[in-house]
């Protein structure tokens, strides 16, 4: 089965390279093909973007204190970034693009890195890099495993394949009980897993950048948007933005600001984009875009109301915890796929909204009762202060 997958792999890359060149460019490829990397670490960490990125950063953090060397790999050039600025200025910390899954990639990957064990985040099952690594004698294993509501379907149609791979990791661990009854299902061994919580409840988020927005309307920030989901905003909102608040725009993909500003036009406002400054004055029409990574959380935190996107359009949701970590009101869409566990825990400090109309409705009551959904904000992060034993089961499991 991992040969057939190889031959496909080869036979799409014509079309995966266009794809990538058109969004990354050609640096990208080079650097996923053949990444520039070469050590020797006690572990390799592999968070795929900017979420898993942010996700390890107690862990890493952890494994620093106990003196061990570490690789953090990553496969979007946010995720690279984001790693950069988590821990660019760390001397046993090195960062690097995780090659392709071509054997090619990884023979030369494997025979330059020499580790101990490869730390695989969330569900990612890559079959020839989890293949080779064991191969070079590298113990597997993969921490905060979720399987979303509609991506189980998908994974259980080959579960026959899937527990070949599963046979080469020392440990599973997963977030929660349901998220253990269905990597069963896969294919994974009941005796490998272990259940420790969501990590992505052990960090609290760092406000790293201090923002001024001059605007005699309060502030909403509409986080980590996805495809449409701006004009959504924009169509149901367009009555109050500039009247009843200030509108923020903080998209989740920034290569698609372009498009965020023709639609901010379209709806007669006026694009503002924050170009790497730290204070705006905005008018009544001005929308304000973040054409810039890293900078999500400090925009929060200066918010007085935070939308949390990919959830108003089916993107299965984006982590509205951080900023519950920071004692801000939250309100999100209703597709929240990859977040079930964490909804269902936090469901009493948040708001969920079906639609445009259920959010235009929200966000004018919000301010008519704004001490009331203030004060469940803030006993959510009350809450998420006291949580840090996902990570000290985490650390009990894996070998580093």
């Amino acid at each position: 089965m991992r040969i057939i997958y190889t031959l496909l792999l080869y036979i799409a890359y014509p079309l995966i390279y266009l794809k990538l060149k058109k969004r990354f460019g050609k640096g990208y490829i080079k650097l996923r093909k053949y990444p520039n990397i070469k050590g020797e670490f006690d572990c390799i960490i592999h968070g795929a973007s900017v979420g898993e990125q942010v996700l390890i950063v107690p862990l890493v953090k952890a494994l620093l204190k106990e003196g061990k060397k570490i690789l953090l790999t990553c496969a979007t050039d946010t995720g690279f970034k984001k790693g950069k600025d988590n821990f660019g200025k760390e001397k046993d910390v090195a960062i690097s693009y995780l090659p392709f899954d071509f054997p090619f990639s990884l023979k030369e990957f494997f025979k330059n890195v020499k580790a101990t064990s490869f730390i695989f985040v969330e569900t990612e099952l890559w079959p020839n890099t989890i293949f080779y690594a064991k191969k070079y004698g590298l113990k597997l294993f993969l921490i905060n495993g979720r399987i979303s509501d509609k991506s189980f379907p998908n994974y259980k149609s080959v579960s026959f394949f899937l527990k070949k791979l599963f046979d080469n990791f020392e440990k599973v661990i997963v977030r929660s009980q349901k998220d253990f009854e269905r990597f069963v299902q896969i294919g994974c061994g009941r005796e490998k897993l272990k259940v420790c919580g969501n990590l992505k409840l052990v960090n609290k988020p760092e406000v790293k950048h201090k923002i001024v927005v001059e605007t005699n309307l309060p502030i909403v920030v509409f986080g980590s948007t996805r495809d449409y989901e701006e004009g959504l905003i924009l169509e149901y909102l367009k009555g109050l933005i500039g009247k009843k608040f200030a509108a923020i725009f903080v998209p989740r993909h920034i290569e698609r600001v372009e498009e965020i500003v023709k639609e901010v036009k379209k709806h007669g406002f006026s694009p503002v984009l924050s170009n790497g400054k730290g204070k705006f004055k905005l008018d009544s029409k001005d929308v304000l875009i973040v054409n810039e990574t890293g900078k999500l959380v400090s925009f929060y935190a200066i918010a007085d109301l935070c939308y949390v996107g990919g959830s108003l359009v089916d993107f299965g949701g984006q982590n509205f915890v951080e900023p519950l970590f920071l004692g801000k009101p939250v309100v999100t869409g209703k597709f929240l796929s990859n977040f079930e566990d964490l909804k269902e825990s936090l469901s009493d400090y948040f708001t969920i909204v079906e639609g445009g109309n259920e959010l235009r409705f929200f966000i004018e009551n919000f301010f008519e009762n704004k001490q009331y959904f203030n004060d469940r904000a803030v006993k959510a992060s009350e809450i998420l202060a006291k949580n840090s034993q996902s990570l000290d089961c985490v650390l009990g499991e894996i070998k580093c």
